[in-house]
């Protein structure tokens, strides 16, 4: 994967609708990795395991003037230890003024989770904090000195850089003690290369072998050196076991004619396979449920369940009949002999019937497996399958329309397009990280503030359910898409701020009840949270047993007993599951009748 492929593969996850995340930080972190690993070619399990003590953030003074130049330390720890432990080496990355494209820059993505987090140290409350990038960039080295050092703070040293983020009643919380896992990072790599068009599968060692390709190919990077990079013992190890390719024009080299070097380093790249239109997808998978052997394990799986039923029926009619004759209470010393033998038998063969439905029970779980299995091996052949046809026959047809005068272009254009819902953060993120550079170094640097704010600003952004290509497209469109609440364009077009007003004022208003018969529509939770978008947050929902329906499963199942959150429309602070229960009801008129262990609440 060279450079110009890891540039494609970021612009496509930095804007697709058709992959999302549960929130923009979970973007973030997989762009920055992406990055990191490109220009480093650290393997990606020592990436993963990356800390905030392995990194070093300093400002260099430039020998040719001007302002300082930012510069990351990465210093990995945890590397493959097969041969024992390594000495691990600092990557210093300069930060690159007039950048042609901030999408390859990890200083605009790591900036923005630290200024996220707060991670910069200060030593008093009353001294100022570096808290936002442009107080970053009015810093100088003092004269001198060579270096400026941007201190973290001590608390998050042992935390991890690429963590997870958990879903709580208020938001979304970081949660760098659990560290990004290496299935999540391959899951989203290869269906961010699906998304791209690459006909190879992009996984995260694509990345390390595109690093040591060109650190191979560069004459200021010496065998010894790159050694140390890649951490080899030899550069037999790339040798051997780095497919790289050729990438040289051997033809020219030999006919002693000037070498296309940059035509054939495209044509050896993943991006020359790029096609939007190759079928990754299913656009119809009913057609799995025809197959014998699918069908066969359905009619397995409904006879298992009508027997587990009738040993389930079987066992609650004896005990119901059990405890009508002898009720609940375990004692039996007021029974007479022959009744406390009858108990003994029953019990016994209520104890059987027991064994019984979970015997079945248990074969039925197993059908259910055995079928889901099935089904996803089929869906998995016939996507193969037509991603062999399509390779076979596509190019012919496209070829025959050609010489037919049909047009094709614009069915591959039509199958680039986004029609997906974007939040207006994902908006501004986009449009800060594609700008072109500035002309001055100001307006660059003004360039690179306000990208470093949107990548803040889309860290806590909520994201939707992913798009679905359109009917004429040939990707396919079986995965759901939940639309917002009415159409949206491309882009959002501003409203005016008054009228925004108006309408969070209303319903404000409508979700603080005055009545303990009034039943808002509009979930007040969902209302608070500044960062949803704004057709989320004035949501209106059917009818009042919709949102209650809406507010159990969305803020309260998912959540322990103990949760606490805080109302932002009342001020108040709720410290457990109750708490928010009786606020929502008292206050904001939304009433649940489910149980107590439907909620997750113990029994009184």
């Amino acid at each position: 994967m060279f450079v110009e492929d890891v540039a494609e593969f970021a612009r496509v996850i930095l804007s697709t609708t058709e992959m999302t995340f549960p929130c923009g930080w979970y973007r973030i972190q997989l762009l920055l990795f992406c990055q990191l690993a490109a220009i480093t070619g650290n393997r990606p399990g020592a990436l993963l395991k990356l800390r905030f003590r392995d990194l070093k953030l300093t400002l260099i003074r430039d020998p040719n003037g001007g302002r300082p130049r930012l510069f990351i330390y990465l210093r990995p720890e945890f590397t493959k230890g097969f041969l024992g432990e390594k000495q691990s080496e600092a990557f210093p990355i300069p930060e690159i003024i007039f950048d042609p494209t901030l999408v390859l820059s990890p200083h605009v993505f790591l900036l923005g989770i630290l200024f996220r987090i707060g991670a910069f140290k200060s030593l008093s409350n009353d001294s100022p904090v570096l808290d936002c990038p442009e107080k970053l960039y009015r810093l100088r080295v003092l004269h001198g000195l060579g270096e400026q050092e941007l201190k973290l703070k001590d608390e998050i040293m042992d935390q991890h850089v690429f963590c997870q983020a958990l879903r709580e009643a208020d938001g979304f919380r970081f949660a760098p003690e659990m560290p990004l896992t290496r299935g999540w990072l391959g899951y989203r790599m290869k269906r961010g290369g699906e998304i791209t068009g690459f006909a190879e599968v992009a996984k995260p060692y694509c990345l390390r072998y595109g690093a040591a390709k060109a650190f191979n190919d560069s004459p200021d990077v010496s065998n010894e050196l790159q050694n140390v990079m890649l951490q080899h013992a030899s550069i037999d190890t790339f040798v051997r076991h780095y497919s790289v390719g050729i990438h040289v024009d051997a033809q020219a080299i030999v006919r002693g004619l000037p070498a296309e070097k940059q035509l054939m380093r495209f044509a050896c790249s993943m991006s020359r396979s790029i096609d939007p239109r190759r079928p990754y997808r299913l656009e119809d998978s009913s057609c799995i449920n025809d197959i014998p052997r699918v069908r066969a394990l359905e009619d397995t799986k409904h006879a298992r369940k009508r027997i587990r039923d009738v040993k389930m029926r079987n066992y609650e009619n004896a005990e119901a009949a059990f405890l009508r004759e002898f009720g609940d209470d375990p004692l039996s010393v007021t029974l007479s002999r022959n009744a406390r033998k009858r108990r003994k038998a029953l019990e016994k063969s209520l104890k059987k019937l027991r064994q019984k439905f979970d015997c079945a029970d248990e074969q039925y779980d197993r059908a259910v497996k055995q079928l889901r299995n099935e089904k996803r091996r089929q869906k998995h052949l016939l996507i193969r399958e037509n991603l062999e046809r399509y390779k076979n026959e596509q190019p012919v047809i496209d070829s025959e329309r050609q010489l037919s005068g049909k047009v094709v272009d614009e069915e591959v254009m039509g199958a680039l397009q986004r029609t997906g819902y974007m939040t207006p953060q994902h908006m501004t993120l986009i449009d800060s990280i594609l700008t072109m550079p500035g002309t001055t170094v100001t307006k660059e640097y003004e360039r690179r503030i306000a990208a470093i704010n949107a990548v803040i600003a889309v860290c806590d952004a909520e994201e939707g359910a992913p798009s679905r290509p359109g009917a004429s497209q040939k990707r396919s469109v079986d995965a759901v898409d939940t639309p917002p609440a009415s159409p949206l364009p491309k882009r959002q077009k501003s409203t005016p701020s008054d009228e925004s007003d108006d309408r969070f004022s209303q319903a404000i208003a409508s979700v603080c009840v005055k009545s303990r018969e009034e039943r808002p529509t509009i979930c007040f939770i969902c209302l608070g949270k500044a960062k949803l978008p704004e057709s989320k947050r004035l949501q209106t929902y059917k009818n009042s047993g919709s949102l209650s329906r809406h507010f159990v499963n969305q803020h309260i199942k998912p959540f322990p007993n103990d949760m606490h959150c805080e109302c932002n429309i009342c001020g108040e602070k709720l410290l457990s599951k109750s708490g928010l229960l009786n606020h929502a009801q008292r206050v904001h008129g939304i009433v649940s009748c489910l149980p107590l262990p439907a909620l997750g609440l113990p029994l009184p």
